[in-house]
């Protein structure tokens, strides 16, 4: 029978003190026999408070703990609690109850002893007299410093203000600060005395002294401040200095800091035993309570030093031990002993803090979480590599969060200040402890996995400080790739900036968009306007933090903090300048090297091949690909060629041609490819012979009195449109004679055909001249007879204006591209022209040069976004995406694949297709290397298996697909029919023996020989269900298939054709994942919460030898082998487990789990040669580790995958070739051999980095004192 609401009346709830009567009245709320996890259930349904937990729930039943105020009103809506008096009354009662406390804990968790609680601290007694002494004998000789020195959680604080305070008496005078950048400040208003020494008897205690350090302290307060305490010291000032022994190298690092040191450093002892056992024992009983020896038994045992039998305790365990002793306490809060039964509730000491945390994170809604992150990662300082330490965060830092009201702020914020996890008070908040940042597995991975974002938003609050205290100087806002990064991050971090920071980014885009307009008059506001726009791939970072560069100059430190920072840097610019990124990822390995270091190297294996030629000066209006050539024209009116004998090493040849116009607007080959024709702003149009292109010749002139916008070779004559309105055509060696083609005028407003046209070209045979222009129409004209006629009607296209037409190879198709983002596209093989479907779409600005790939199967377009993108025809699909720092203004593409693009930047790129991305029509579940490594299968979600020729990466040769058939961006049409089943899955194996083995709906598998491709065998099978797991032993002679609903068949594979079953294995919770060791002897299989182990050395005759659980309540999804059959690895949610198997039958996990940080899971992981490890993230990435025999691993790389979830990797069997895959369905290919990428950024990068894009990008150039590097670009092409 159900309670009513009504049954907990007002007396009742006015009555209620206590977390237990709390607890009791929550009880009688529920319906009668409910049990934990359907209440838990109930309140899921309705709840907006995502993710509480049933512990959660079961701690508030039980009056250990209350709901948050939101929390309690989804109870009390779902349970019906509508009277508002009522509601009040609960709420009242909530924060009664969330108050009580009736014996104070004497433990402060995470907070540390103060002065107020001296007589609580317990067991330093000896270290509190040695620090007396030493700071009574600086006060004799006059004054002076003293560090004192510890590792995080060795209580240097407490020490300080519990210890050291209150025994010195009253003939001191104490002030205590922490390092900010007002600390200058406060200390000038410290009181001087009259007569004598100013400050004889002045203790100055500044704790956390490596924040001045660590949390960006701008150099010259650092300076300042140091120079103030050297003043103080010497006029009469004790200085003590809390200090992480971490960063003790800082300390000594400015000389000014060594005159101050009056004696050795005072250091941290750990406690002996007896001394910690008073540490527990004697604060609980002057609060009146008793901790049950049992329990002091098992701390001191679990705190023991492994190896130094003086010490009570290892570095950094006090905290724990405090925040483990408070949570145990607070589960009894009532006068009697403090159990072993209510330490291990609370956690214990390795739970305790992960469990309280994870459990106050649980309880909020998603906004909340997000806030909460948010929050945590505002209150931390990342050093590059380094230390990551807390720093307190001011309320005026605190963005404004949408859909979260300053209450609901509040209440996400109020558990982790009642447990100790943060300290707030009327001005900031600041994590109690770096202990949390240790010891909390949740903040960890948010900070592993957002480190760049981190240093990001640290660079941007600097700059926006700065700026703000310059009085909003414009020469203090960001520009040019630093502001596009930064909007980037700015529109990833979503709300997650404060008004002050918003208005600094407004206020650098509006300093943009005027400089853009003066420098890029032709497409100013475009360009602007796309730079703010547009989504340039990842993050760029604002000029170095000053403190970190010159620590580069000081240390090793150093220079992994540049390195790091400078891989940073590298990795924005994957998103708009590949080549240029390439090259500074050599630079950042140059400088140290680092896992970002790597990792931005290797990211260049897996991106288009592209080679940069650094061309005129400003804009680039147009490129043209010749025989062996490329030329370029743009603002400075010459026209550039180099020549393309060595493609990544292209050759300026001689100097420019000075076209002896104000500018180039257009350029054009002829079909043989020795003349180049030129149009210009001040309507010339030029012919040059180019036979010998170091001596060009001028081969004729026209005046045409309008600027010239493009013009086009057809077989015999040359064609130039104009602003004018106007085509002329001119027989390509008699210029002065042109014949002008006109738009009709009838039906037409009076100046209508004076519109200017903006681009022509001639079909392939040389019949038809097309052009488009700013009236948004496509207008064709014959010219095979004697007299030019119009064919037609114009095309209505878009209605907006129109930049560019191209027709096909073949003639049969006709495409245009304007300010409409679309490219229109007309099938001309009929007496009509016929629209070709819908526009292609992709681009997010105007379009201003399309061309067709020469096969005709493609086409290429380049825009104002700052993107290159070819189609396949077939499928509409973009199939290549290729990022430029700036507006693309033209496109050009040669028969062997080379595409040449100019743009804004006064750059010309030079891309190789098809490049070592393969691109599929649907999500990629699983990859596949056949033995030899050179093929590589993917099944995708579209029930369709694709094959591709990977011996060369770069030059992939697609063998099948069934969507494309071929594609434009991958080689020749496929070959072979097709690998295609409406059953299949997903999921794929690729046997030593050339067939191919997929996974069905239906319980049973497919197999195919991908040698020579057919109809696929698919036996009979009695499992049901999805098969999820397909797996060839390395012989190829057994396969293994798992189904979803359970059960594992072994079969007989050495006659693929005529596949004979063995046998069948039991795994009741469904099977994930099959892997096979290497020698063939074991099978293993991800099932749920367990791995599953069999000896299949008999596969006919099977056992079960291993059942390795989670121990968790996350579930493994695969699992794979070391190429050595030693080590066992499986992801779980965010982390990857390893085993050591050497023993199959007692796996060992070993090491701590591998994190990937907290944005998704591991969906899948791979070993590769050597113990590499990779893994598929579905946050976009591929973490690659090295599992060294008897060593701990270590992350080689966090290659930037597809985009989206990655949901398979897979290791060439030679070699380091490793190829990912996920929902965007691409594969990427990586080379993991750094010399050879290394060898490969150097082939193909073309010009070196400019010395002016090295100040932009690693000096600052705005200070001529800044450390910076000296110019060195890599691949000694710096000569």
């Amino acid at each position: 029978m159900r309670m009513r609401a009504n049954d907990v009346d007002l007396d009742t709830l006015n009555t209620i003190k206590t977390r237990p009567d709390f607890g009791a009245a929550l009880r009688r709320l529920i319906p009668e026999g409910m049990t934990l996890r359907a209440i838990a259930d109930d309140l899921m349904k309705r709840d907006i408070v995502n993710g509480r937990t049933k512990t959660a729930i079961d701690n508030w039943l039980k009056g250990i703990s209350v709901p948050k105020s939101q929390a309690l009103d989804v109870i009390l809506d779902t349970y019906h609690v509508t009277d508002p008096e009522l509601r009040t009354a609960w709420k009242n009662a909530r924060q009664r109850a969330s108050r009580w406390n009736p014996v104070p804990c004497p433990f402060p968790g995470f907070t540390s002893f103060a002065e107020a609680d001296a007589e609580l601290f317990m067991g330093r007694a000896k270290l509190t007299q040695e620090l007396v002494t030493r700071i009574t004998g600086l006060r004799a000789a006059g004054g002076g410093l003293i560090p004192v020195v510890g590792p995080s959680g060795s209580g240097k604080s407490s020490l300080l203000h519990a210890g050291l305070i209150p025994a010195l008496g009253p003939s001191w005078t104490v002030t205590s600060h922490t390092p900010s950048e007002q600390l200058v400040a406060e200390l000038a208003r410290l009181p001087r005395a009259a007569g004598g020494k100013a400050y004889e008897n002045l203790l100055l205690i500044i704790d956390q002294f490596e924040d001045v350090y660590a949390t960006g302290i701008a150099d010259p307060n650092r300076a300042t401040l140091i120079n103030r305490l050297s003043d103080m010291a010497r006029d009469g000032a004790v200085i003590a200095l809390g200090v992480r022994s971490d960063f003790l190298p800082h300390l000594f690092w400015p000389d000014a800091m060594l005159p101050l040191l009056n004696g050795p450093l005072f250091g941290m002892v750990p406690m002996n035993r007896d001394e910690l056992r008073e540490a527990i024992v004697e604060p609980a009983r002057k609060a009146g309570r008793r901790i049950q020896p049992e329990l002091i038994t098992m701390l001191l045992d679990e705190l023991a030093h492994p190896t130094n039998t003086e010490a009570g305790h290892e570095d950094g365990t006090l905290p724990l031990l405090s925040h483990a002793l408070r949570m145990a306490w607070n589960r009894n809060p009532s006068p009697g002993e403090v159990t072993v039964t209510d330490y291990l509730a609370a956690g214990g000491l390795a739970g305790a803090v992960k469990d309280a945390a994870d459990q106050a994170y649980d309880q909020l809604n998603a906004d909340q979480q997000a806030v909460i992150r948010d929050l945590f990662l505002r209150m931390v300082h990342v050093t590059s590599e380094g230390p990551v330490v807390r720093r307190r965060l001011l309320l005026n830092e605190v963005p404004s969060y949408p859909g979260v009201t300053p209450d609901e702020l509040k209440d996400a914020l109020e558990e982790f200040v009642d447990q100790r996890f943060v300290t707030r008070d009327d001005k900031g908040m600041q994590i109690s402890h770096d202990a949390l940042i240790r010891e909390w597995p949740r903040l960890r991975a948010w900070i592993d996995s957002d480190r760049i974002g981190l240093i990001i938003a640290q660079d941007l609050g600097v700059a926006t400080q700065k700026w703000a205290q310059h009085d909003h100087a414009s020469d203090a806002l960001y520009q040019g790739v630093v502001l596009r990064g930064a909007l980037e991050w700015a529109e990833a971090r979503g709300h997650a900036l404060t008004p002050l920071e918003r208005e600094f980014l407004r206020a650098s885009s509006r300093k943009e968009r005027s400089r853009r307009r003066v420098l890029r008059s032709a497409v100013g506001l475009l360009t602007t306007l796309s730079i703010v726009a547009t989504s340039a791939g990842w993050f760029a970072f604002r000029e170095r933090n000053e403190a970190i560069a010159q620590g580069a100059q000081a240390s090793h430190k150093g220079a992994l903090a540049e390195s790091q920072l400078m891989a940073t840097r590298a990795g924005a610019l994957y998103g708009t300048d590949l080549a240029l990124a390439a090259q500074f990822s050599l630079v950042s390995r140059q400088i140290a090297d680092t896992e970002a270091a790597r990792s931005r190297v290797l990211d260049a294996s897996a991106a288009p091949a592209v080679t940069r030629m650094v061309g005129p000066d400003g804009l680039t209006h147009a490129v043209a690909l010749g025989r062996g050539l490329v030329a370029a024209g743009g603002e400075d009116g010459k026209i550039w060629l180099w020549d393309l004998a060595q493609p990544g090493r292209p050759v300026l040849i001689g100097t420019p041609i000075d076209n002896g116009t104000p500018n180039v607007t257009t350029l054009a080959f002829d079909p043989a490819k020795r003349y180049l024709a030129s149009g210009s702003g001040d309507g010339t149009v030029r012919l040059w012979d180019l036979q010998d292109p170091a001596h060009p010749v001028a081969a004729g002139t026209a005046q045409t009195g309008s600027p010239v916008n493009s013009v086009a070779f057809g077989p015999r004559l040359l064609a130039a449109a104009g602003s004018d309105g106007q085509v002329r055509l001119w027989p390509r060696d008699r210029l002065d004679r042109p014949m002008t083609l006109r738009r009709p005028a009838s039906g037409m407003p009076a100046d209508a055909t004076r519109v200017a046209l903006n681009s022509v070209r001639f079909s392939p045979d040389g019949h038809t001249v097309a052009a488009v222009g700013e009236d948004g129409l496509v207008w064709r004209w014959d010219i095979s007879g004697d007299q030019p006629a119009q064919v037609g009607s114009a095309l209505g296209g878009p209605g907006t204006a129109l930049w560019s037409v191209a027709f096909s190879k073949d003639g049969r198709m006709l495409a245009v591209g304007g300010t409409d983002d679309k490219i229109w596209l007309w099938d001309l093989t009929g007496p009509t022209p016929a629209p070709r479907r819908e526009p292609l779409t992709g681009p997010t600005s105007w379009v201003y040069s399309v061309s067709f790939t020469p096969d005709g199967r493609g086409l290429i377009a380049g825009s104002a976004d700052t993107h290159v993108y070819m189609w396949d025809l077939a499928t509409r699909r973009i199939v290549a995406e290729l990022p430029h720092p700036d507006v693309v203004t033209s496109v050009a593409q040669e028969v062997n694949g080379r595409l040449a693009s100019g743009g804004a930047d006064g750059v010309v790129r030079l891309w190789s297709l098809p490049g070592p991305v393969l691109t599929g029509s649907s999500p990629i579940f699983t990859l596949a290397f056949n033995p030899s490594g050179d093929s590589l299968a993917a099944a995708s979600g579209d029930t369709n298996v694709r094959l591709w020729r990977t011996a060369k990466p770069g030059e992939p040769i697609r063998l099948w697909d069934p969507a494309t058939a071929g594609s434009p961006a991958q080689g020749p049409a496929a070959q072979g029919p097709p690998l295609s089943d409406p059953h299949l899955v997903g999921t794929l194996a690729y046997s030593s023996t050339g067939w191919l083995a997929a996974g069905r709906d239906d319980g049973t598998v497919a197999l195919w020989n991908a040698n020579h491709p057919g109809d696929p065998v698919v036996p009979a099978s009695d499992l049901t269900g999805i098969i999820d797991a397909v797996a060839f032993n390395a012989e190829g002679t057994v396969l293994a298939a798992g189904s979803r609903k359970g059960g594992v068949q072994l079969w007989d594979a050495r006659d693929p054709a005529n596949i004979r079953l063995l046998g069948k294995l039991e795994a009741p919770a469904g099977v994930m994942s099959l892997a096979f060791t290497p020698d063939g002897r074991t099978l293993a299989a991800a099932s749920h919460q367990s791995i599953l182990v069999w000896d299949v050395r008999d596969p006919a005759k099977p056992g079960a030898i291993a059942v390795v659980p989670s121990n968790s309540k996350y579930t493994f999804n695969h699992v794979a082998f070391s190429d050595d059959g030693r080590v066992m690895a499986a992801p779980l949610n965010h982390w990857v487990r390893l085993w050591d198997v050497t023993d199959p039958g007692s796996p060992r996990q070993f090491g701590k789990d591998l994190s990937i940080g907290p944005k998704g899971q591991v969906q899948a992981v791979a070993f590769g040669p050597d113990r590499l490890l990779a893994g598929a993230a579905s946050d976009g990435t591929v973490p690659v580790w090295q599992v060294p025999a008897g060593g701990a691993p270590s992350t080689i790389a966090v290659l930037s995958g597809p985009s989206g979830t990655v949901f398979s990797v897979a290791f060439a069997p030679r070699g380091r070739a490793l190829a990912a895959a996920g929902m965007d369905g691409t594969v990427r290919l990586y080379n993991l051999d750094f010399d050879a990428v290394t060898a490969y950024i150097c082939a193909i990068s073309g010009d070196p980095i400019t010395v002016r894009e090295w100040q932009e990008y690693v000096s600052d150039p705005s200070s001529p004192d800044a450390p910076g590097l000296a110019y060195n670009p890599p691949c000694g092409l710096g000569g």
